[in-house]
């Protein structure tokens, strides 16, 4: 290989080094706003309202969601995939769908389904999904669940731990940012005092505020 030759394909090395780690946000925001919109509306036509979003792509729509994205945008890899968590019994049985092909010979809780644009990992689970409704109407796995999701399987991650790691460290990020807002919604009403009540009757309570 001569020396020209060399360099391109070492800019270019790094140049998908740095997509895969992180950091691109033009491209972080080209697979929320032009691939997820196409994604969803696919599920939503196979699979109804008995799905959610998991892995990254959620991590990165709740990120959006919490105003978070600028913050850890240097530290979130891209999806090479979008990962979809679906209740359903059994798995589908057919070699495609939406254009899409399964690239497992058999049918299984947890498959493939990719073009030359586009790759899906279904998983197919039994018991109900603990989930959340983003501002933007797109379901996601609710986020302390998300975060138990790689917090067991952490171990068994190996060359890929160090970017379950940073995924993590956003996670807990979103996570106070959602358990605060979940404690401004249950916050019961302040109830209001008599004193504080503008019809009171009372002309010397009213008196008191002035």
């Amino acid at each position: 290989m001569n020396k020209e030759k060399y360099i391109k394909y070492k800019e270019k090395y790094l140049y998908l080094k740095n997509i895969l780690k992180g950091g691109n946000k033009e491209l972080l925001m080209k697979i929320i706003n032009e691939k997820t919109p196409d994604v969803t509306k696919i599920m939503n036509n196979f699979f109804g309202n008995n799905w959610v979003y998991s892995g990254s792509l959620a991590i990165l729509l709740l990120a959006q969601n919490y105003n978070l994205l600028d913050e850890v945008v240097a530290t979130m890899p891209i999806p090479n995939d979008f990962d979809i968590v679906i209740q359903q019994t059994r798995p589908i049985t057919q070699d495609s769908f939406a254009g899409l092909k399964r690239h497992q010979s058999t049918i299984e809780k947890s498959m493939t389904f990719s073009n030359d644009k586009l790759s899906v990992d279904l998983t197919f689970i039994d018991n109900n999904i603990k989930n959340i409704t983003l501002n933007n109407g797109i379901r996601v796995v609710e986020p302390k669940e998300l975060l138990s999701y790689y917090l067991e399987d952490l171990e068994l991650r190996g060359d890929k731990i160090e970017a379950d790691l940073n995924k993590i460290k956003v996670l807990n990020l979103i996570i106070e940012k959602y358990v605060l807002e979940l404690a401004q919604k249950n916050k019961p009403p302040v109830k209001k005092s008599r004193l504080m009540d503008n019809e009171s009757s009372d002309p010397i309570a009213t008196r008191l505020f002035f």
